[in-house]
Formats: structure tokens, sequence, C-alpha cells
């Protein structure tokens, strides 16, 4: 009887195997020394065949667990071969991104090159056009030198004609001779003060003096009076050719000739004593006294009086004491004919901030911040006429059109603009202002408005720096503004008024417009003034600015 054999693989640690194999060895000495019977023989016998069996089958779990290594080293290079195939992919997807954003990229760069060639054919053109307008206005300056040229030489011409007139020339002389004869009557005068101021001291030195001095100042004193008998018939004569210039004067002033001043007549260069105390009436009342002195015909007035260049306010010694003026010092006093205030002849109340005045047709028609257009007569009383425009703000008016008779209002038109951006044009018709027209394009608050001399054309300015032309010819439709069918009914008007979009759109100032007017003397152009500290001239023909003063 044999016994199953087993290969141990070398360097063997299992226990298992190692006493399987040990227990086999000592089996195999048994049944060499014939120690064991049949039975034992059967049993050591299957008892090795399932220990060999025990063994076989670590062998082949062994086998399993290096082969299950094996897998899953090879499962490990997969999944980075894996890993590695998504970086190659998710690369090729980012180059494939790439090189479609260059692509697009390039076309866009094309794109802009050209638009850029585009726009170098635009500036070559508008450069042709700036050049071609340049020598417009070029041209139109030296139109307007040569015409400025002709018309000065035409005014020097008329003024040389009107200088060597017979009438100037008469004129010039009698104010001439007017002049020399003022001269010699106030020599006269001063010489007469003079004779009378010697008299008296001659009669005050003949209480002292000696007889024979007496003598000498009688025989003195006559020869002086024979000389004021000489002398008073030249002064007489000289009065009668100053009285008679005054009649001319006065007959000059009468025809309109000669403008109407206020002679002030010489006062005496003196000094004068004043209290500190005195006031203004105190030196008006000293200055009239002093000038009625030494002229009949003198009448009250009112002077205003200048120390330095300070107008005097108050007494003298407020004025020393606030100006620190050394108490010593004489003060030169000047005196000017003082004007009396303007006196208002009405007093018409608004019922808001008044925003802008217009008069047409002995009436005065206002604007306010409250939104109403408030009109009044030449007395001051307000016409039923007055409305409020729908409470909003209006800062801006103009007359478009008056009727023929001045005192009917029937005809007139008015063209208002404010805070919510429109135009309005009024009509008076039967004793009614009503809506007739709506110019609609302002972004911002409406400013000020200007209409042309035939009523066709407004011009307006706003707070969004732009200028408007505005068509308000009634025939033309041309600049009508179509309304949205889906237009709510709270922002419709009235079905017989009107919208109009402007003609014309112009930009150039940087700020708000705060004044608009035709020019009157070159059809076509307007002036504005903004806050941005310019004033300019628009052609409005070519819908550019003219020039900036």
């Amino acid at each position: 009887m044999s016994f199953p054999t087993l290969q141990v693989r070398p360097n063997e640690k299992n226990p298992k195997v190692l006493r399987a194999h040990e227990f086999l060895r000592q089996a195999n000495q048994l049944v060499e020394r014939n120690l064991l019977n049949a039975d034992g023989k059967k049993l050591l016998a299957k008892q090795l065949s399932k220990m060999v069996n025990e063994v076989k089958g670590i062998y082949a779990l062994d086998e399993k667990r290096i082969e299950a290594g094996k897998s899953a080293k090879l499962l490990d290079k997969l999944k980075v071969v894996h890993e590695v195939s998504m970086t190659v992919m998710e690369d090729r997807f980012v180059t494939a991104d790439l090189a479609r954003k260059v692509l697009e990229k390039n076309s866009e760069v094309q794109r802009k090159l050209t638009e850029i060639e585009n726009l170098r054919n635009s500036v070559q053109v508008t450069k042709a056009e700036v050049q071609r307008e340049k020598e417009k206005r070029e041209k139109r300056r030296n139109f307007t030198r040569k015409s400025t040229d002709e018309l000065a030489a035409k005014s020097s011409t008329i003024l040389k004609h009107l200088e060597n007139s017979a009438d100037v020339v008469k004129l010039r002389k009698m104010e001439e001779a007017k002049r020399v004869l003022e001269e010699e009557v106030e020599g006269l005068r001063k010489e007469k003060n003079r004779l009378g101021e010697q008299i008296k001291t001659n009669k005050a030195t003949l209480k002292v003096e000696s007889r024979k001095s007496f003598q000498k100042t009688i025989i003195e004193c006559a020869k002086h009076y024979k000389l004021c008998q000489t002398l008073t018939p030249k002064l007489l004569k000289s009065q009668k050719n100053v009285e008679t210039l005054k009649e001319e004067e006065e007959i000059r002033r009468a025809s309109g000739s000669l403008d109407e001043t206020i002679l002030i007549p010489q006062i005496p260069d003196a000094v004068f004593d004043v209290p500190t105390g005195a006031e203004c009436d105190d030196l008006n009342l000293l200055l009239n006294t002093t000038i009625e002195a030494n002229n009949d015909d003198w009448k009250q007035r009112r002077f205003e009086f200048l120390v330095g260049e300070t107008f005097l306010r108050t007494s003298l010694a407020e004025f020393i004491e606030e100006y620190e003026v050394e108490t010593e010092t004489v003060l030169k006093v000047e005196c000017v004919i003082g004007i009396e205030a303007p006196k208002p002849l009405h007093d018409i109340q608004a019922p808001d901030w008044v925003s802008s005045v217009q008069i047409a047709n002995n009436h005065i028609f206002s604007t306010t911040y409250g939104g109403d257009i408030v009109i009044v007569d030449r007395k001051g009383k307000e016409t039923k006429l007055a409305v409020n425009s729908a409470n909003r703000i209006l800062k801006c008016s103009s007359i478009v059109k008056t009727p023929a008779k001045k005192s009917e209002l029937d005809g007139t038109e008015i063209l208002v603009g404010g805070e919510n951006q429109l135009l309005t044009l009024y009509a008076i018709e039967k004793g009614v202002l009503a809506e007739k027209l709506i110019l609609r394009g302002h972004e911002r608050a409406v400013e000020c408005v200007s209409v042309n001399s035939d009523a066709t054309r407004a011009i307006s300015g706003s707070v969004d720096t732009n200028l408007k032309v505005w068509n308000l010819d009634a025939t033309d439709e041309s600049t009508n503004f179509e309304k949205d069918e889906n237009e709510s009914a709270t922002k419709k008007r009235k079905k017989d008024g009107r919208t109009k979009v402007p003609m014309v759109t112009i930009g150039g100032h940087r700020d708000a417009v705060t004044a608009v007017t035709w020019c009157p003397w070159k059809a076509g152009h307007a002036f504005s003034s903004s806050h941005d500290h310019t004033i300019v001239e628009w052609d409005l023909e070519l819908g550019g600015f003219w020039e900036i003063l």
C-alpha cells in the first residue's frame, strides 16, 4: 500500500503544510519499518489523503491570490491608462476649443480691420468736408471783412460830411462863443467881487488911516468906481448874449436836436468848516444855499457825496470812525447830482415765481413755476384768460403771432416750454386760450425758446445740452408726430391738437442751454448761451456752429 506524495515549495512557511509534510514522512517511516497493520495503514492513508487535499487547497488558494494580485496590478495599470486617455481627450478638446477661439479672433480681427478701413475712408471724407467748410467760412469771413470795410468807409464819409455841414459848424461856433462869453462873465464877476472886497477893505482902512490916506483911498475908489461903470455895460452885454444862447439852446432842446442835461453851476472853491455830526441832508442844505448865493435861477436838488471812492451814507463822525480818518485831516468831499430811484407804475402779483415775461398788443404775458399763464393789460388788471397749465413748471415763452389791432387779443399765439420736456403753442380764439400744437423731442426740461420774425420756425434750448429747430408752419405736415395706436388714453391730448417733432437737433454745448435768440442781421443764424461759459453762433442751414464767442 502506497501513500500520496506531497511536493513542498521552497521556503515554505505555512504551518499546516509543514505539519502535513512531517506527518507524511513519519508515516512512510512507519510503513518501511512495517509497524502498522492493514487497518492502521488504511486509516493513515485516509488521513494523509485528507491532509494532502488541504495542502493542495492551500496551494490553489495561494495561486488564486497571486492571480488576483496580478489582476489588481493590471487593473491599476488600466486605470492609469484610462486617466491618461481621458487627459489626452481633454487636451484634444481644449486644443479644439482654442482653435475655434483663434478662428473667431481671426474673424473679429478681420472685421475690425474692415471697420478701421471704413473709418479711415470716413475720416478722409470728413477731412474733405471740413476743408470745404473751412474754405466756405474763409470766403464768408473775407466777404464779411470786405463788407465791414465798405461800411466803415461809408460811415467815415458820412461823418466827414456831417462834420463839414453848416449846421454842425454853426452849432460848434455857437458853443465856442457861449464858452467865451461864460469865461468873460465869470472874469467880470470875479473882478466885481475883488473890487467889492477891496472897497470893503478900504472902508475898514479909512477908520485907522490919516485923512491923506483917506483922500487917496477915495481917489482910488473913484477910479475903481469908474472902472466898474465902464465894465458894467460889458457885463450886461455878456449877460444878454448868454440869455440869447440859452434861448437858442432851449429852442434846440424843444426840437429834439439837443440832449437835455443838468448843468451844475460853478461851486466856490473854498474850505468849509462843517461839524462832524453833519449828515447828507445838512451837506445838501449847505451846497444848495451856496449855489443859490451865486445863481438866482438855481432850484433845490438832491446831491450824493463822495469821500475818496466811497459814498457818504452816514454822518461825518461815523464815517471818520469807520474808516479811521485822522481828525486833523481836511476832507475833500465831491458831489454829484442824485438821481431819484424809479418808482413802479403797477405792482402785479403772480401766483408763483415768474419765469418769463413777453409784451404783445398792449398786454403782458407771463409764465410761472406753478404752471400759470397770466395775461394782464397795461393797467395791471388780470384778464379772464389766465389759466393753469396742468400744474407743470413753465420756464420760458415767446410770442408767435399778434393780431393787426393792438388792442385786441384774439389771434395772439404764444409758445411756452417747461419741466415736462414739451413746448406748447397756445392761441387766443374768441376770448379763450386754447392749446393748438405740441412740440415733442427734448429729453430734459426746456429752458429757453425763440421764434423767428416770420413765425415759421422756433428754436429751443434745454438742460439736455441740445438745441432743436421746430416747424411752426400749420400747412407743413412733414414733421407731424404719429402716435402709437396702443398709447393709453391718459396720455392722449385733445383731438384738435397736433404734435410735431423737431426738424433739426443740434448738439455742441457741454452743459445746459440757458438762452437762445435768432440773429436779427443774418437769416438762418441764431445765438445761444450755456452754463459751459460759451456763447455760440449757429448756422441753422448747415446744422452746425458758425462761431464760438
